[in-house]
């Protein structure tokens, strides 16, 4: 397998991302790059059903080489609910509107004979995550103060047949000896009635782990990691609802990195 022995995000991410954290990074180890360990240890405990503890998130399900009746494909993942805002679009003052303009257009134009659905607007243009917020214009909307070299900004923004946005989703990537970082936030607009719910599936049979944090700035955190691939890359995911918006980290990572990830993963929970 390639890129599809690492998760698939459902429903919040961009499937690209995906492939992109599976390929091998060349010159993985790279010289000047600090390993920054905090002297504040993650405070774990094992999560039960507990739902607004994991800072707004809570685990609906997880399973392992789960297949149908009558089919020999199988599937491991989780599915993961989330207590957000349904923000007003009004709130979004920036030039994303023009967004559900494009969205819009994608319907009228649509042909019914296609297999491709209208409705999705994707746009990796933007040069930095700062530009990125500014186009979406949401107050509520956090600067990630990390001192980490950002490798890729692009934006994910669904939308209806009426042009009314529903979802804003923002990707930050980094990447850090070898260790590949996706940093994503997700707005639910007034329009999106749907239920607020990420997760991820892979077609090999992997185990996953759940527990919850705490930041040093007393902010719970949910963190899901997987067994191995058979690539050796490993997933460790950390989630939190922060003033409304859901707030996603996925890492990508060789066994002998798994300190480095949890680091990093830390350091991504205190910046809020």
């Amino acid at each position: 397998m390639t890129g599809e022995e690492l998760l698939e995000k459902l429903e919040l991410a961009d499937p690209a991302y995906v492939q992109a954290a599976a390929e091998t990074p060349a010159g993985r180890r790279r010289a000047g790059v600090r390993r920054a360990v905090l002297a504040a240890a993650c405070v774990c405990l094992l999560a039960s059903a507990a739902a607004a503890a994991g800072g707004g998130t809570w685990l609906l399900d997880s399973f392992t080489a789960r297949g149908a009746p009558g089919s020999d494909f199988t599937q491991s993942g989780y599915d993961l609910a989330a207590d957000v805002e349904r923000f007003p679009v009004s709130a979004l003052t920036g030039e994303i509107q023009e967004a559900g303009e494009e969205i819009a257009r994608q319907f009228e134009n649509h042909d019914l004979a296609s297999s491709w659905h209208p409705s999705t607007l994707r746009r990796a243009e933007f040069p930095s995550a700062a530009e990125a917020r500014t186009y979406i214009g949401l107050d509520a909307l956090r600067e990630l103060d990390w001192d980490l070299e950002e490798t890729r900004t692009m934006l994910r923004v669904t939308g209806n047949s009426q042009g009314q946005l529903l979802r804003v989703g923002l990707e930050t990537d980094y990447e850090v000896e070898g260790v590949r970082l996706q940093a994503f936030a997700n707005i639910f607009t007034e329009h999106d009635d749907s239920a607020a719910v990420t997760g991820a599936r892979t077609t090999e049979d992997v185990e996953f782990s759940e527990s919850l944090c705490t930041s040093a700035n007393g902010k719970r955190y949910q963190v899901i990691t997987n067994t191995g691939f058979a690539s050796g890359y490993y997933g460790m995911d950390g989630y939190l609802v922060e003033d409304g918006v859901l707030y996603h980290l996925h890492l990508a990572y060789l066994k002998e990195d798994e300190a480095l990830a949890e680091s990093l993963l830390r350091q991504w929970a205190d910046l809020f």
